[in-house]
């Protein structure tokens, strides 16, 4: 593993002292075969730090040494070979599990070596191994550095829980949508963000939206998809991926006397939708209900014109880390996905799968999509926008309840 005292000799005794206030820095390579399968080694079971764990190669990091340098190095004692180029993607931030001590490990992918990896440090590591990055899981690779290198491949990442499975959203959807809808009872007279936090005409993140084209991402019963055609958007669309909700908007719409366009389609890719269609997106809580948020950021972008706005909320992961009351907490602040028992004034239940991306998610998948994020908002509770809203006021104006992106694709170049 990457940071790790390499004695010599296998003896925790023969290691050279460290201060153990000292946050452990190491460097760690993403080398590939060429056929989408990856490079990991397996660490002792008797090492004083990073025991029986499956990891990429790499090393600590010396006290006068550069991180560059450490790759370079530690891959060459290690696996006998030369890196010749190589690429940072990121730092996983994390604890080490033997001793609990903070570890900063740098990840790169190495384009270029010569040399056939072996494994040379046979006092550490007790076999190396070529596994596709779907195996790293399995293998018990830390989700820190699974997560970096799956996001550096364009693959998606899944956070799930033990023992939370997977329901099918959008038939889960069309079965509350009535429910819903008649408990909720969302006005469209202004652009929400969810009850107890401003709205966006007095926010204006998106700016003024008349004369522009619009697309609401997961408009629900399309309340704010007509907020903003009232607003004097030029083209409102919403989207969504539950018919029941769809019929809900369109019925909505015509009670109202609003033109407005919907489509039903998955927010993942946005299908059929061409490239640089819209001025605006927007979105309100419908991202905890979306597993690959990388891959919907992407779709935002790709049907945004250059220049583009793009605001939206999910509920805060912090506030998610609690019950439906109190100060209990019910899931730690790093797992993602968690089971919602959702129960309706009128006696329906419906069993759910939110996923809680935290902000460190949304903030890199927007990054990573080629958005510029432009603000962070974390608002205060407000009562005179809770709405039918009635849960834990109390709560909700000790931790944020939600939390607001605003970003821009850049103009083109």
């Amino acid at each position: 593993m990457p940071v790790s005292e390499r004695s010599g000799i296998d003896d925790p005794a023969n290691d050279p002292p460290i201060n153990p206030q000292r946050t452990l820095v190491g460097s760690s390579g993403l080398i590939g075969d060429g056929e989408g399968r990856y490079l990991l080694v397996h660490r002792r079971a008797d090492r004083r730090y990073w025991p029986d764990l499956w990891d990429l190669p790499g090393g600590t990091v010396a006290d006068d040494e550069d991180v560059d340098d450490a790759l370079v190095r530690e891959l060459r004692e290690e696996l006998g070979v030369e890196v010749e180029s190589f690429q940072f993607l990121d730092t996983a931030l994390i604890k080490e599990p033997a001793s609990g001590r903070r570890a900063a490990i740098n990840v790169y992918a190495v384009a270029q070596l010569t040399g056939e990896p072996a494994n040379l440090a046979t006092d550490e590591h007790d076999e190396i191994g070529w596994f596709t990055p779907d195996e790293f899981a399995a293998k018990g690779v830390l989700s820190a550095v699974n997560s970096i290198v799956r996001q550096a491949l364009d693959l998606p990442i899944d956070h799930a829980a033990p023992g939370v499975e997977h329901v099918d959203m959008e038939s889960t959807w069309d079965d509350i949508a009535e429910h819903y809808q008649a408990q909720a009872g969302i006005p469209t007279d202004k652009i929400h963000y969810g009850a107890g936090t401003p709205t966006e005409n007095e926010l204006q993140l998106l700016g003024d939206p008349a004369g522009k084209d619009l697309i609401d991402v997961g408009c629900g019963g399309a309340q704010n998809t007509i907020a903003f055609k009232r607003a004097g958007a030029a083209r409102a669309l919403g989207v969504d991926q539950s018919a029941e909700q769809l019929a809900f908007s369109q019925r909505l719409a015509d009670q109202e006397g609003i033109e407005i366009e919907l489509l039903k389609a998955r927010v993942e890719d946005l299908v059929p939708l061409p490239d640089d269609s819209f001025d605006l997106a927007f979105s309100a809580y419908c991202f905890q209900f979306v597993q690959d948020i990388q891959a919907t950021f992407r779709a935002v972008h790709r049907v945004l014109r250059p220049g583009g706005r793009f605001a939206f909320c999910v509920g805060h992961p912090a506030y998610a880390m609690f019950g439906e009351e109190g100060y209990d907490l019910s899931k730690p602040y790093f797992q993602r996905d968690a089971e919602f028992i959702w129960p309706f004034d009128d006696g329906h239940v419906s069993r759910m799968t939110v996923v809680h991306h935290t902000g460190e998610d949304l903030f890199d998948a927007l990054r990573l999509a080629g958005f510029q994020v432009e603000r962070l908002l974390e608002p205060e509770f407000t009562e005179r926008e809770v709405g039918n809203w009635k849960r834990d006021v109390e709560r909700a104006k000790s931790i944020p309840r939600t939390i607001i992106f605003a970003a821009r694709k850049p103009e083109a170049t």
